[in-house]
């Protein structure tokens, strides 16, 4: 029959397979819609994921730049400690040079003293030494010269 009647049977044959193309047609586009709207999710996901992630960042970078003035601060802290340190150290060694400077000067003002002291103590000793030699050259010589009657003179003379 469709040999008798191509043309109908074209259309027939057409109609039909219209009804079924139109068929996949819609179930195509209802799985297209499906997967824009679960592309449509995925990209307001990924939309939310990178704004989390935009805020994350944005926090890293402050910290990041709160502990670089940190650092910068603790940087110059550093060096104005180190600076006091060396002129603590410089002041310290000036005051052991100063003390040692001094503590040499006292020994040898010590020394000096003691070799006068020394010097003094035997010009003593040769004074009172020549002292004793001149009274016992008096005794003598008074002993040796004068009278019982002088001796008695000078006894009395010498208790007024």
């Amino acid at each position: 029959m469709d040999e008798l009647f191509p043309l109908y049977s074209r259309l027939h044959v057409d109609s039909s397979r219209s009804v079924s193309e139109l068929q996949v047609l819609r179930d195509s586009l209802e799985r297209e819609r499906s997967r824009r709207k679960v592309c449509e999710q995925q990209v307001a996901s990924l939309q939310n994921k990178v704004l989390q992630v935009q805020q994350q960042f944005t926090l890293a970078v402050a910290a990041d730049r709160k502990k670089d003035i940190m650092i910068e601060q603790l940087d110059k802290t550093l060096v104005k400690v180190v600076e006091g340190w060396r002129r603590h150290d410089q002041d310290r060694s000036d005051e052991i040079k100063l003390l040692q400077d001094e503590k040499q000067k006292a020994e040898t003002t010590l020394h000096k003293q003691k070799e006068a002291l020394s010097c003094v103590e035997e010009t003593l000793n040769k004074e009172q030494k020549h002292n004793q030699e001149l009274q016992d050259t008096n005794t003598k010589l008074v002993t040796n010269t004068l009278t019982p009657t002088h001796t008695a003179v000078l006894f009395r003379a010498s208790h007024f």
